[in-house]
């Protein structure tokens, strides 16, 4: 593709002009070879000579390099807004395909020699191929901050030789404007271009098509996002500047609303997930993980937990899922008794008022606030408001009670406690019941416990070891499969255009492509979208197709001619 060095018995060609032989013979009879002279043989290339080429090579290759980093300092240090750099590369590469025009035909003994050489083209596809993984393994375009904290005292060192967005560097882009100059200038040697050399000069000016297709969609494009929940809509969309970390917004010509999302989850898997208690009644309440048990896996075996402790599963059973007969039980004072949400009881002297109830309770840290996550009783929890004496009475307890956690109260929307005297919510039933199984309990070889489990709150939990430890049959948390988002497009008040996407399937309308970028576990009401506008793309197909149209000609359809010719 890029040039390749023959010999011919007793003279020196450059890269390439063994092709512009075989298409001229393709033309012609074959000539008789000439017996080669000593002083002939004595050009021919030697290890020396290769050495030399190569060190002349990488001179260019380390001048093009310097030559990016000091331009991009000195319009950093001028303040020139980052955006105009593809543009000064723009100008850049097109005064280099002047120069290697002007060097491959006015001077090709000295300029044009090199320019079409094996060396610069194995050289820098080296050096390009070393940034590229650099650019991999170095994370880019963090804030600072982050990449300070990564880095340590060598951050500012690798940010100065732009190591934190090597792939939009100027020291890159020269090395790469190299090598379209190189490429450029292989495909005018081979001027004019005939028909059989039309291949060969597709095949290189090909990349040099997709290269500045680029450059012109990091002059004229534009990435940005736009939050959406089902029903709304909007015209603008926001882009982050990650050196500054500012959000700057940027009006559409038209609006987009979303009209629906949906996620697509995998299987349901159960698991048997047992946590520690570690601590105190009187302080906040706390459990970390400590085993997970799988009962289609790990049916029949002894798990051990901790202490001595073990856990067996003895039957599994994958029945059908089945709706439950919803029950909420709360007991306050010794005493327990069926509630419904939004109602109110007098029990004894206390005056139990019930409020919200959210079968997936959620709580965002950041906001400090509530909400339900789906209808499913995943994490139920009731709201629920104690009076001394009646409705107008000093207030006991007022907060968030959970099934899953009895004992647990959440007071005030703000910290968790677990306390003596605290009310207990208990909640049966609702949703899908599921797989069943029956555990048992077991400390060295003596049985401890043992009772059935069902996915259905209230009958999913057994705890052991004086209530240290508790074991918990659930469904594993769900990975989305996938996820899709109907998109429609609006324009003075009309939908013009209606798609669903999901991942890996954008959604391209008026110059723009919509992509669905995330969603979020706790609002299933949200979906992400990615807004992406990319002139250079059809740059990059174009050149893709002229590159597949080269290589065709040069292994299919000049080979097709030549037998043709040698046939006559």
């Amino acid at each position: 593709m890029f040039g390749t060095l023959g010999i011919h018995p007793g003279e020196r060609i450059m890269a390439g002009s063994a092709e512009q032989a075989s298409g001229d013979r393709a033309s012609s009879p074959p000539e008789p070879a000439e017996k080669s002279s000593p002083q002939e043989a004595a050009r021919a290339p030697s290890k020396q000579d290769w050495k030399s080429n190569y060190a002349r090579a990488l001179r260019w290759c380390g001048v093009a390099a310097l030559a990016g980093w000091g331009t991009e300092h000195m319009l950093l240090a001028a303040g020139v807004d980052p955006s105009w750099f593809p543009k000064v590369l723009l100008a850049a590469g097109a005064g280099l395909a002047v120069f290697a025009f002007v060097a491959v035909r006015k001077n090709p003994r000295r300029m044009g020699e090199l320019l079409v050489s094996n060396p610069l083209i194995v050289s820098v596809l080296s050096l390009i191929t070393l940034a590229t993984i650099a650019g991999t393994l170095i994370p880019q375009r963090i804030e600072p901050a982050a990449f300070d904290r990564a880095y340590g005292s060598a951050a500012g060192f690798m940010r100065a030789l732009h190591l934190d967005d090597i792939f939009h560097s100027l020291w890159l882009s020269g090395l790469v404007a190299l090598m379209a100059t190189a490429l450029v200038a292989i495909a005018i040697k081979r001027w004019p271009w005939t028909f059989p050399k039309w291949g060969y000069v597709a095949a290189h000016l090909g990349p040099v098509v997709i290269l500045f297709g680029g450059v012109f969609g990091q002059i004229d494009g534009i990435k940005g996002r736009v939050d959406l929940e089902v029903g709304r809509s909007a015209q603008e969309m926001v882009t982050h500047d990650w050196r500054t970390g500012e959000m700057n917004r940027i009006a559409l010509p038209f609006a987009i609303r979303l009209d629906d999302f949906r996620i697509e989850s995998h299987d349901p898997v159960y698991r048997v997930f047992v946590f520690k208690h570690t601590g105190s009644h009187d302080d906040n309440d706390s459990f970390e993980p400590v085993v997970a048990i799988s009962p289609t896996e790990q049916s029949g075996q002894r798990v051990p937990i901790e202490n001595g402790f073990s856990l067996q599963v003895d039957a599994y059973k994958d029945g059908p899922a089945a709706e439950g007969v919803e029950r909420h039980m709360v007991q306050v004072a010794g005493v327990e008794l069926p509630v419904n949400p939004g109602q109110a009881y007098q029990i004894g002297d206390r005056y139990v008022r019930v409020g919200a109830y959210y079968p997936h309770f959620t709580f965002d840290i950041a906001s400090k606030s509530v909400s339900n996550a789906s209808d499913q009783p995943i994490n139920p929890a009731l709201q629920v408001e104690i009076r001394l004496g009646g409705p107008q009475g000093d207030v006991e307890y007022a907060g968030w009670l959970f099934a899953n956690m009895p004992g647990f109260s959440m007071s005030g929307h703000q910290d968790g406690t677990r306390k003596e005297g605290v009310p207990v919510y208990r909640h049966e039933g609702g949703g899908q019941q599921g797989p069943s199984l029956t555990l048992s309990v077991f400390s060295g070889a003596e049985r401890l416990d043992g009772r059935e489990l069902t996915t259905v709150p209230g009958r999913h939990t057994l705890a052991f070891g004086d209530g240290k430890y508790v074991a918990v049959f659930r469904i594993r948390d769900s990975e989305a499969k996938n996820y899709y988002s109907k998109l429609s497009i609006v324009k003075d008040g009309q939908a013009l255009e209606s798609r669903e996407i999901f991942v890996n399937d954008p959604y391209s309308y008026g110059g723009f492509t919509f992509y669905q970028a995330n969603f979020d576990p706790r609002n299933l009401r949200y979906s992400g979208i990615d807004v992406v506008r990319d002139p250079g793309l059809l740059f990059a197909y174009a050149g893709l197709v002229l590159m597949l149209l080269g290589v065709l000609h040069i292994f299919y359809l000049r080979t097709i001619g030549r037998r043709k010719a040698a046939a006559t």
